[in-house]
């Protein structure tokens, strides 16, 4: 399986209304899921399905990425703000029938479960907006992933 762990654009520092959960993507933001959208609509294999974190800015980051796709993302509280890496390594277990998937979500937990699967030790870094391409050879187990590489607008 092809899988893209995405960490959600760019957002506002604080959200108008004033829960953390509603913060908005910040224009940059917009840009970078964009961008992330166009370059999963030219990947092969083709992303089937894209899930998301419930928080704002990941569901906007989702959708943009989807709009390329011409998918609908579904939301996903595993990939909340108290997600740990073994549930969200759990939700990606349940569809490893698709050949390719995209996870939106946040970090540290995103960057945890980049590491736990590429068998990095040393830990991985995935910065706002930011996506991890892995193939995965049929399991989830510690390690055994390849990290293709690492995309980025601007990068």
């Amino acid at each position: 399986m092809r899988l893209y762990v995405i960490r959600h654009g760019k957002a506002d520092p604080r959200a108008a209304s004033g829960p953390d959960a509603e913060r908005q993507l910040a224009p940059e933001g917009r840009q970078q899921a964009r961008f992330l959208g166009e370059r999963l609509a030219r990947s092969e294999p083709r992303v089937e399905v894209v899930l998301s974190s419930p928080l704002d800015r990941a569901i906007q980051t989702a959708r943009l990425i989807c709009a390329g796709l011409g998918l609908d993302p579904r939301i996903e509280q595993a990939l909340g703000a108290d997600a740990t890496p073994g549930g969200v390594i759990e939700l990606i277990q349940s569809h490893m029938q698709v050949q390719s998937l995209a996870i939106v979500g946040h970090n540290p937990t995103l960057s945890g479960v980049v590491a736990l699967l590429i068998g990095a030790p040393g830990g991985v870094s995935l910065r706002t907006g930011q996506a991890a391409v892995l193939d995965l050879d049929g399991c989830c187990e510690p390690g055994r992933a390849t990290l293709r590489e690492m995309i980025r607008h601007g990068a």
